[in-house]
This record gives structure tokens, sequence and C-alpha cells, in this order.
């Protein structure tokens, strides 16, 4: 990203335009924004999501912007607002067919799971660019921690998604799931898609748990956890509060803070 003075004057004059027709900023779920106040001079744009439980609109400052690659909080709207003029590098590789990669895995130049990834995703259809839940999302596996794994990682999928396992010696309960799902409704396991996402800058486990969010796959038995280093996304601490039934069916919660909630989620 370049200085101040480059990119937020023409990202005003985006918001701007966007108040005007359609009204709003859609972030990559389909969660309207809509633009109620745009300031160039004070750094400050004024939205209220479609989503919110309090209906109250929350102000989006320049510093917020400019931290929006690493932000937690509000990071999902952050990052779609930046993305008006910083087109994102998705860091997503594929979708490819299975079987093609069977296929071609002596090919120099297939390109193939990297053992630094940090996800990996299986999707019944293609998708462009990065995957949306119109693909179907069957699976998607992170790794914890640090270790450089995660080309084997696809490998233990891909082995048990094929069948090869047995008496309690599977290595992947996702592939496992899959497999069972394929049999009974006969798709053949190399006609699904298979992509992997890189992002070296990246949290692994804040990514996992926004990818989650995203697509909901089908086949993750269990939500991952919250990140140990961040902490739980307004998602997971409403959850921790109130249960499951609370949470709504977005990935955004934009109620403001309590602090007693706040308190009591960390307690728990």
């Amino acid at each position: 990203m370049g200085g101040d003075a480059d990119w937020w004057p023409m990202l005003a004059r985006r918001l701007g335009e966007l108040q005007r027709e359609p009204g709003y900023v859609q972030t990559p779920t389909g969660v309207k924004n809509y633009i109620l106040r745009v300031d160039e001079r004070e750094g400050v744009v004024v939205l209220r999501s479609e989503q919110s439980r309090s209906g109250n609109p929350r102000t989006i400052t320049l510093g917020m912007l400019r931290s929006a690659p690493r932000a937690t909080r509000h990071g999902v709207i952050l990052r779609a607002i930046r993305d008006l003029v910083d087109p994102p590098r998705t860091g997503w590789t594929g979708p490819f067919p299975l079987r093609r990669l069977v296929e071609h895995c002596i090919d120099p130049e297939q390109p193939w799971p990297p053992a630094d990834g940090i996800l990996y995703f299986v999707s019944r259809r293609i998708w462009d660019g990065t995957p949306s839940p119109a693909c179907e999302p069957l699976y998607v596996g992170g790794l914890t921690g640090r270790s450089e794994r995660m080309t084997t990682r696809v490998g233990d999928l891909v082995a048990d998604l094929l069948g090869f396992f047995g008496g309690g010696t599977g290595h992947h309960s996702g592939g496992q799931r899959l497999y069972e799902w394929c049999l009974e409704h006969a798709v053949h396991p190399l006609e699904l898609h298979v992509g992997w996402l890189e992002d070296p800058a990246a949290c692994r486990r804040c990514t996992e748990v926004e990818w989650n969010a995203r697509l909901t796959p089908a086949f993750n038995a269990v939500a991952p956890p919250a990140c140990r280093d961040h902490g739980p996304t307004p998602r997971q601490r409403w959850e921790m509060i109130w249960g499951a039934a609370g949470a709504g069916q977005t990935d955004e919660f934009t109620m403001d803070p309590d602090p007693a909630l706040e308190r009591a989620s960390r307690e728990r």
C-alpha cells in the first residue's frame, strides 16, 4: 500500500460514488453496508450494516483502514473498503479437479500445494478467483502452529478421499467423510475441486476462522477455535455468551462491545 496521499483521496471519491449508487459497500459474504457519510478531509466513513442488531452506524477511520490487512475487529468490511482501490491479490491457487492433480503429479508446470500454505479447500464445483458459497464448499483444512506440512496434509486428505483407509488407520477424518458422501451421492472423488491459500503475512488461525465462517463447508465437523494470539471474533464471543442460536446467520456481528460481556468471555 502506498502513502495516504496515494490512496485515500481516490478511495474517498470511490466511496462517494457508491454512496450515490447503489448506496452501499458489500462484503465478500454478501452483507450490505450502507454508506451514510464520507468525509475526505477528516478521514472518516460512516456505515450502517444491514445485519446490525442495534441498527447503530459505525465509524471507520483512516487509521483503521491503514491497518485493514491485520484487523480483526471490523476486519471484513475494512478489507472490502480497501479492496476498492487495492484489488486484492487473493493468494488462492486453483481450483483444480483432483483428477488433474493426480494425472499431472510429475508435471513440473502443475501448481502444487505448498508445504507452508495456510488453507486447503475442497468444493463440489469450480470457482473463480476466490471460493464462495456458490461453489458448494465441502471442506476447509488448516494447519496450527508454524509446521510446514500442508503438502503432506493434502496428501492425507487425498488418500482417505479415495478410500485408502480402514481398521481405524486413516489419516484424515475430513477425507473419510468426503469419501462416504461421494459413495452416497455417486460422485467420483476425482471430480471434486481442490485449491489452496498462501499468505505468509497472515495469521493462520484467524484466516482459517474467517474462511470457515465465509464458506460454512458441509464436512467440517467442528468450527476452528478462536485464535490464541488475537482472541475470538465478535461472532465467537457472542456464541460463548449466548450459544450458537444467538449468532444469527451472518459472520459479522456489529453490536458495540459491552465491557461486561467482554469480561465474561475472557473468564470462561
